[in-house]
């Protein structure tokens, strides 16, 4: 008889066990299920939320590249134009989704030391390429005044096309100008030697360092700020175009790297700032703060 109770008893206890570890198992399938649920909804939601968010601002859409960049370095700033404000009240996720929806490569960056990081690698490469007097000094503040100083300015009707830059073949139009960024490029292959037509004929190219020549000719010296600023932005943009022509920028042709604005859509001092700073990351950036979708 007492056998027979241990038997009963072990059973029961056995019964016991699996019951609970049965009950147990569906209770965690269950919960299981429920956040699968709820992820996929989350999921929808911030995709919609995406979408409607590509929506109202298709306007400005293409401006998303320099969302990104504004978010890196100003994420808590009202901005002159509305889609980097917009952006930045977006939640880092809803963020991401918007970029993965628009196909922008480009990471926010949690910190802004890159664009230190950047510009003294542009600063190094025009001191090595003999570019002229840097005005980078004092952590770029020239620089960087056109977000601190003249966020607001617009543009206006600047005319680039304006440096003298000697012809390489038959001269149709002798009173033409080019702009400063074929004016460093042809500068680089005065300093470099590196294009067969011309690495035995110095005297066919430009030979007045790029900075140097702007100073001459603007007067950094006592000219308007904005004045200053513009044409520092400009040799920015320019130069780091021209380094990765002549093949300085380790690979250079990838496709993240061409990520730009079109020139004729930047219409004030905010819009120009960012681009230029896009333009730096694009050429000395680090390949792991970008996506591929």
């Amino acid at each position: 008889m007492e056998i027979a109770n241990l038997i009963i008893a072990i059973l029961s206890l056995i019964a016991t066990v699996v019951v609970s570890v049965a009950i147990f198992w569906l209770q965690r399938r269950h919960e299981r299920e429920l956040e699968r649920q709820e992820n996929v909804r989350h999921k929808e939601s911030i995709q919609e939320a995406a979408k409607i968010f590509i929506i109202d601002n298709q306007e400005e859409i293409d401006f998303l590249p320099l969302c990104v960049i504004a978010a890196s370095v100003n994420p808590y700033k009202k901005h002159k134009r509305s889609i980097y404000t917009r952006f930045n009240k977006c939640s880092k996720e809803l963020q991401e989704e918007i970029l993965r929806q628009e196909n922008i490569p480009l990471v926010i960056m949690s910190s802004n030391s890159w664009v230190d990081d950047c510009l003294k690698k542009f600063e190094a490469d025009c001191k090595k390429y003999k570019m002229g007097r840097s005005f980078l000094y004092d952590g770029g503040k020239y620089f960087h005044c056109a977000i601190s100083d003249l966020q607001n300015e617009v543009l206006g009707d600047i005319s680039t096309y304006i440096f003298d830059v000697p012809s390489l073949g038959r001269v149709l139009f002798p009173d033409h100008k080019s702009d400063l960024t074929l004016y460093i490029d042809r500068y680089l292959e005065f300093v470099l030697r590196d294009r067969e037509d011309t690495a035995n004929t110095p005297e066919r190219l430009p030979q007045e360092p790029p900075m140097d020549m702007l100073n001459r000719m603007f007067n950094f010296g006592s000219c308007e700020l904005k004045i200053l600023n513009f044409w520092l932005m400009k040799f920015i943009s320019s130069g780091c175009v021209a380094f990765c022509r002549h093949g300085m920028i380790e690979d250079s042709d990838a496709e993240w790297r061409q990520l730009c604005i079109e020139y004729g859509q930047i219409e004030t001092y905010e819009d120009m700032y960012y681009d230029t700073l896009l333009m730096l990351y694009t050429t000395y950036g680090a390949i792991e703060n970008v996506k591929s979708y």
